[in-house]
């Protein structure tokens, strides 16, 4: 068939002496379409999650320790707690009645825990955009936006993304967000998995389906060195579990299967540019190989639609449904009634809508 990656006959390696030169200017394929947008529509999200984090740890959680600390005259102060957040630090305190923290009570409520929550199956989702430090957050960024600013390095003429529309994007995005929650739950012990590494890893596994379908060589070699940065960089930054990484791309190379629009380059062949970098290829092959141009990119229909899967899913998989619907209630909980959902210790103090409706003369 057209889609089939088997049918894509690959150019041999050049002899760069002899190739000719490009007759027009081509140019390297999207993977992603509209990917600015997408990318700071989530840096947003997730900023805004961040910003909230560390005020709930200033406004919820040191009310409770500061209540310990002040008969021992070690009342620490809201900034101090602030700037420890921001850096992914808190002050534990062990008490008679347990242990207090100055830890988010927000982060407590969206993070993904391993051993304990059962039955909340929303934050199979919510830990996608919760993180634990400010670094966390910047390293998240950069592997998204690596992610979804890649390109194919055949060039043609009018290039189109390869891998469909944006909604098959935030199909994808929050599958791959799922699974990887999944997988850490089932298979790992670490008690806690934040971030969007798994978001990150399923739109690599995505793309490589969509590249090897193009007839791209040496993907596996370039796919499991990214994979493995960002194991390792989130291992770094935000104490994430690999699992989460690898269920990810598993989840996104199977929903990229289905769902994506399969291409074929028509008629390609290695070819120098006329650009500046020529001079260095033909210095020699060990160099810099020459890049693939082609007369232009052959469409076949996906097997399945993006929603259609996506719904199937939804449908047979209990957990993501329960997930979406715990959703709008975990919402208001983690709002109103901060460190209920994770059974946080807190003496309760009060929150930020009890302090706008309390009348001290009641």
């Amino acid at each position: 068939t057209a889609g089939s990656s088997e049918d894509v006959a690959a150019p041999e390696e050049p002899e760069l002496w002899k190739l000719p030169q490009s007759k027009s200017p081509r140019r390297r394929i999207p993977l992603w379409p509209r990917p600015r947008a997408i990318w700071w529509t989530w840096v947003g999200v997730s900023s805004a999650v961040f910003v909230l984090t560390v005020w709930s740890a200033v406004s919820v959680a040191l009310p409770g320790v500061n209540e310990v600390l002040e008969a021992k005259k070690k009342a620490t102060n809201g900034l101090q707690v602030a700037i420890d957040a921001i850096l992914g630090k808190c002050l534990t305190l062990r008490t008679p009645s347990g242990t207090l923290s100055t830890q988010s009570p927000l982060l407590s409520d969206l993070a993904l825990d391993a051993d304990r929550h059962a039955g909340q199956e929303y934050r199979l989702l919510t830990h996608a955009a919760t993180h634990g430090s400010v670094m966390h957050l910047l390293w998240d960024a950069y592997i998204l936006r690596s992610a979804l600013f890649q390109k194919s390095t055949i060039r043609v003429r009018e290039p189109v993304p390869l891998c469909g529309t944006v909604l098959l994007v935030w199909c994808l995005a929050t599958f791959g967000a799922f699974a990887g929650g999944l997988a850490h739950r089932e298979f790992y012990d670490l008690p806690r998995a934040i971030g969007a590494s798994a978001v990150a890893a399923a739109l690599h596994g995505a793309a490589f389906v969509a590249r090897r379908h193009l007839g791209e060589q040496k993907l596996k070699r370039q796919t499991l060195g990214r994979l493995a940065v960002i194991a390792v960089g989130s291992a770094i930054f935000g104490m994430t579990p690999s699992v989460l990484v690898f269920g990810g791309f598993l989840a996104g190379a199977a929903f990229g299967y289905l769902t994506l629009p399969r291409f074929e380059a028509i008629e390609p062949e290695y070819a120098l540019l006329r650009d500046k970098q020529d001079a260095e290829r033909r210095k020699g092959e060990a160099r810099s190989f020459a890049p693939v141009v082609a007369e232009g990119l052959e469409q076949s229909d996906p097997i399945l639609r993006p929603l259609i899967l996506f719904a199937v899913i939804f449908a047979f998989v209990p957990s993501l449904h329960l997930a979406f619907l715990q959703l709008p209630q975990a919402a208001y909980h983690a709002a109103f009634d901060p460190g209920q959902l994770s059974g946080r210790l807190l003496y309760a103090p009060l929150t930020w809508w009890q302090r706008l409706t309390w009348n001290p003369s009641s």
